[in-house]
Parts: C-alpha cells; sequence; structure tokens
C-alpha cells in the first residue's frame, strides 16, 4: 500500500467524518470550450456525481471529478463490487479483523 493511501487511511480513522446515505445517483457532465486560435478549440470536462436522498427528495452532495479521478472510481466500484457480490454469495460467518495496536517509535518532546 502506497504512503498516501496509508495516510489517507490514518486520518480518516481519527476523522469525525460521518457517514451519509444516498439511495441514489446522478451523474452529469460539463465540457468547457476556449478557442485558442482561429480553427483550434481547447475543451476540459468534468463530471458531476450528485447524492441524493430519495426520502426527502433532496440532494445530500455534490461531487466534481476530473475525467482520470472519475476512471480510477470506475475501476474501484467495479473491483469492489466484484468482491461485495462474492462475499454477499458466501453464506459462512465473515472472519473478525485483525486488530493492530501500534505506538508512537520513541515519547519525543515537542517545543
Amino acid at each position: 500500500m502506497s504512503e498516501f493511501m496509508q495516510a489517507v487511511q490514518k486520518h480518516l480513522s481519527e476523522s469525525n467524518l460521518k457517514p451519509i446515505f444516498a439511495d441514489e445517483v446522478m451523474v452529469a457532465r460539463a465540457v468547457k470550450a476556449i478557442p485558442v486560435a482561429k480553427t483550434k478549440v481547447e475543451k476540459e470536462g468534468h463530471v458531476y456525481l450528485i447524492f441524493v436522498d430519495r426520502l426527502s427528495q433532496r440532494p445530500i452532495a455534490k461531487i466534481v471529478l476530473s475525467p482520470s479521478t472519475a476512471r480510477g472510481l470506475t475501476n474501484a466500484l467495479g473491483e469492489n463490487l466484484k468482491e461485495l457480490d462474492i462475499e454477499l454469495k458466501d453464506k459462512t460467518m465473515p472472519k473478525s479483523p485483525e486488530v493492530k495496536i501500534s505506538q508512537p517509535k520513541e515519547n519525543g518532546y515537542i517545543g
């Protein structure tokens, strides 16, 4: 696992970020075209994910992704859904996750 992902996992476990439930998602895209010469146009685009709570019929989050991040999300969702399908078909009890406790390497003084 990369240092970046390890840092994200550490900060996620320490954060007080609350999960929000959405039971619908809307996907949109926006493309901006900028003329750079008489015959040339430079384009950029983004993908919008709008998560909706169907009970209140209100959007609860709007996430804007670059195309490369949207492709990464597609791959990550695909892999996770395959693994989830396998796990849901297995009728045995899941194993308890291994608990690891780490301590600081040394108790240094900050100051």
